[in-house]
C-alpha cells in the first residue's frame, strides 16, 4: 500500500509540475455532443479559475447547460485571478433536474468539504446516479462524502492520502473515469478529466 501511494505521490507531483502551464495551451480533446444535459458546479472563495472555466467552456460549447452554485450569490473570487456570479445558492438545489456535479480545485474544497450541506449534496447525486466529477483537491469533497469507498480515483498528492483513508483504490493516471466518478490530478489533465466527464455525461444523457 505504501509503494502504491508513493507510486501515485510521484505520478501527481510530475503531473503538477508540468500543470504550471496556461490551460489554454493545452490541446482540446473531440468530445460527444450533450444537447440537453444539466451539470451543477460547486464553487467557493479560492477556487480554481483554470479548472473551471476550461471544463464549463467545453461543456457548454457542446450544448450543456451549466449552473453555479456557491453558498451565497455574491461574486466569488478564485486564487488565480478569476471570478464568478453563482446562479444559486446550495440551499436552492434541486438535484432531480441535473445529470452530473463538478467540484473544481484550488482551496475551497476545503471549505466545501466542511459544509454537511454540500456533503449531502454530493452523497444524495451519488445514491441517484448522477455523474461525479472532481479534479485536483475537488476529490476531497467526494472523500469528506464517503462516496468512494471502492472507487478507482486519483487527485492533488496533497489529498491522496484523504482519498484513501476514505477507501478511494488509488490510480497513478491523471485522469480516472470508474462508473459514474470522474477524477484528475492537476490542470495539466484537463483534456484527459474533461474527455472522461464529457464522455460519462453523454452516456448518462443516452439512459436518462
Amino acid at each position: 500500500m505504501r509503494l502504491l501511494l508513493a507510486l501515485v505521490l510521484g505520478a501527481a507531483l510530475v503531473a503538477a509540475a508540468v500543470g504550471m502551464i496556461a490551460y489554454r495551451a493545452l490541446v482540446a480533446p473531440e468530445l460527444p455532443r450533450l444537447d440537453g444535459a444539466k451539470v451543477l458546479v460547486l464553487v467557493a472563495d479560492r477556487y480554481n479559475h483554470q479548472e473551471y472555466s476550461y471544463v464549463v467552456d467545453a461543456l457548454r460549447k457542446q450544448g450543456a447547460h451549466v449552473v453555479v452554485a456557491s453558498f451565497k450569490l455574491e461574486t466569488v473570487n478564485s486564487y488565480d485571478g478569476g471570478s464568478v456570479k453563482p446562479d444559486i445558492t446550495f440551499e436552492q438545489v434541486k438535484l432531480d433536474e441535473y445529470h452530473a456535479i463538478y467540484v473544481p480545485g484550488g482551496y475551497a474544497p476545503e471549505k466545501l468539504a466542511e459544509s454537511e450541506l454540500v456533503l449531502d449534496l454530493v452523497r444524495e447525486a451519488r445514491r441517484r446516479g448522477l455523474v461525479v466529477a472532481a479534479i485536483c483537491h475537488g476529490p476531497l469533497v467526494l472523500a469528506k462524502a464517503g462516496v468512494i469507498g471502492g472507487v478507482r480515483v486519483t487527485g492533488y498528492s496533497a489529498v491522496l492520502d484523504e482519498l484513501s483513508k476514505a477507501g478511494g483504490v488509488l490510480v497513478a493516471e491523471k485522469a480516472v473515469r470508474d462508473g459514474n466518478v470522474v477524477t484528475g490530478t492537476d490542470p495539466s489533465a484537463l483534456p484527459q478529466f474533461t474527455k472522461l466527464f464529457a464522455e460519462a455525461l453523454a452516456e448518462k444523457l443516452g439512459g436518462r
